[in-house]
């Protein structure tokens, strides 16, 4: 279960038009290492999950949920059979935000790295 915000503030149409965007997301992800020697071992994920969006533009406010996922892999190298530094790639699809006054649906998605520690219990 992983949980994320953070902003966007995007220039959209011309360049004066800014928008501002704010998410917050749950997700529940599933991982299948795929183990090609006990040190090394590369991973394929994915995840379904909920996210909370805050958009303004122009006048316009649009707050709402939408439904998210992700998929992505990376490579779990092994210090011991309890603990592995994690390092991947994935591609994230937070739903569409439709501006009612500009008659305009727009799509957010991002492509994030990460890398962290594993722990395994």
């Amino acid at each position: 279960v992983e949980g994320r915000n953070f902003s966007i503030r995007k220039h959209i149409l011309s360049y004066d038009d800014v928008m501002n965007a704010k998410f917050n997301r749950v997700m529940v992800n599933g991982y299948v290492d795929l183990q090609l020697s006990y040190y090394v071992r590369p991973y394929i994920m994915a995840g379904i999950g909920v996210a909370r969006h805050d958009v303004t533009y122009e006048q316009e406010n649009i707050s709402g949920s939408n439904f998210a996922w992700n998929a992505g892999a990376g490579v779990g190298f092994y210090l011991n059979r309890n603990l592995a530094v994690d390092v991947g790639m994935k591609y994230v699809d937070l739903g569409d935000v439709e501006l009612e006054n500009q008659e305009k649906e727009l799509s957010f998605d991002t492509v994030e790295t990460y890398a962290g520690l594993r722990f395994m219990f």
